[in-house]
């Protein structure tokens, strides 16, 4: 099964104040002046990143967002929600699009995470949308457990129901459940309600969500004999099957994002070689030179893009062999084309050290986010719009790759445009965004649209590109 981000949704998140729906493509490029809110979109990525379940067990958390961690340091829920107002609910989701080509099957999830408060003021919880059916759940007040909400019961029962024949009219279970008589759904274990804890909870819970006089109430209480067990309810099993299409390709898109940073690492003679997971270079690049030297057959395709940037070197990385003292030493090559004299990148310019991790990263994606800040650090507007001739023969060549580009480069954005006019990429694979600030500050956003031509349909928002026809006279 193919997922790819689809969107992002922030809510009084940093700059993000109002409730705002980032839309992602294949290809996404992030405009906008500084500070006005663009990598706040990447590190909300990345926040979910890090705060996906760790999978050592029942003692980890299975409510709070991750502020500090490997992917990104936000500080605390107090520093990133807007203007640090702890009263508001803050809330960062995203939207994952799955197909089985298989299947023919298409669909669309939304997953968010809110919280709001501090200390016992503190509430937490996770809203679903599948297939347009909105499902809320709020985070039960003393264990580690989630609680369906009352009012998603009917998408809950719609969802689960509507492609299994589960339950005859007249089920009980199935009339406790519209009714709220006595049973909520709750779910543990999970930052995403996947898996039902015994099914059901029984009455003693429900006095906390208990429905208005009169109704909701039972006289006596359920007994255990009449709990449903989990090896009888279809209903779990039809919840699971559901979950498995939508929460597994979101889980898999977020835990193999990639980012790398606007400042990569300088160059050395010379680096230790450490083993990698072999899915990115780093943040820095750190990681590149052994990368390259796990998976030697990338070396070829990062020169085959050199080449295609008519940069006048290829690599190579060369290895002294195990060391007893200092560990396996390696060290990268630049080879001129013409010459065949070998150098190191540390006696060249600059932009080898800021590129060369960025085509290693593009070449190794396999059905990835990659988000990159700055592609154009250190790079002519030459170099610039060849780049863009990467992200489009990576995103059409089969790898699945995606890529969330954060950027000031016209000549980069021009390169795709012109792609599209030439018919190697199509318009709907290409979204532009635009991150502009409103007169109180926030952050909002201007979508872009492209036509097939490779024009845009609305003018650019004020004071960006504008520079070079002021300093023309035009």
């Amino acid at each position: 099964m193919a997922a790819v981000i689809s969107g992002v949704q922030l809510s009084n998140f940093r700059s993000f104040s109002n409730a705002t729906n980032i839309p992602m493509r294949p290809i996404t490029l992030l405009y906008g002046q500084n500070s006005a809110g663009k990598s706040s979109i990447i590190k909300a990525l990345l926040l979910l990143q890090q705060s996906l379940p760790t999978g050592r067990g029942s003692g980890d958390d299975p409510s709070l967002l991750t502020f500090s961690g490997d992917s990104v340091d936000l500080g605390s829920f107090e520093a990133a929600v807007s203007a640090h107002e702890t009263s508001r609910k803050m809330s960062i989701g995203v939207e994952v699009t799955a197909t089985d080509s298989q299947s023919e099957w298409r669909g669309t999830c939304g997953v968010a995470w809110s919280t709001q408060g501090t200390g016992e003021l503190r509430s937490i919880g996770i809203r679903v949308e599948i297939d347009g059916k909105v499902l809320d759940f709020e985070r039960h007040p003393t264990r580690a457990r989630w609680l369906l909400k009352r009012e998603s019961i009917p998408a809950f029962l719609t969802l689960v129901t509507k492609e299994h024949n589960l339950f005859s009219s007249e089920s009980d279970m199935l009339s406790n459940l519209r009714g709220n008589l006595g049973y909520l759904p709750a779910f543990a274990g999970e930052r995403f309600p996947t898996k039902l804890q015994s099914q059901l909870v029984l009455s003693s819970l429900r006095k906390q969500w208990a429905t208005p006089e009169g109704i909701g109430r039972t006289s006596q209480p359920v007994s255990d004999e009449t709990r449903p067990t989990r090896e009888d309810n279809p209903l779990v099993h039809a919840w699971e099957d559901l979950c498995s299409r939508y929460w597994s390709p979101t889980r898999f898109q977020l835990s193999r994002l990639v980012h790398i940073g606007p400042l990569r690492q300088e160059p050395k003679r010379f680096d230790r070689y450490s083993p990698t997971d072999g899915t990115g270079v780093g943040p820095a690049g750190e990681h590149m030179l052994s990368l390259l030297h796990e998976q030697p057959h990338l070396v070829a395709r990062v020169n085959s893009y050199l080449s295609l940037m008519d940069m006048p070197y290829y690599i190579k990385v060369v290895s002294l062999g195990s060391v007893e003292t200092v560990g396996q030493l390696l060290y990268l090559v630049l080879v001129n084309r013409k010459t065949g004299i070998e150098l190191s990148p540390s006696d060249v310019g600059v932009g080898y050290s800021q590129v060369l991790p960025l085509l290693t990263q593009s070449v190794l994606a396999q059905n990835q986010l990659v988000c990159v800040e700055q592609p154009e650090l250190h790079l002519h507007p030459a170099m610039q719009a060849r780049l863009g001739e990467l992200f489009v023969a990576e995103v059409t060549g089969g790898a699945q790759t995606q890529f969330l580009i954060e950027t000031h480069s016209e000549s980069l954005m021009l390169r795709i445009l012109r792609k599209i006019r030439e018919g190697l990429i199509p318009t709907e694979e290409v979204q532009v965004i635009y991150v502009d600030q409103a007169p109180d500050g926030s952050s909002v956003i201007h979508d872009l649209a492209i036509d097939e031509r490779g024009n845009f349909l609305s003018p650019w928002p004020h004071g960006f590109f504008d520079e070079r026809l002021e300093e023309l006279g035009v």
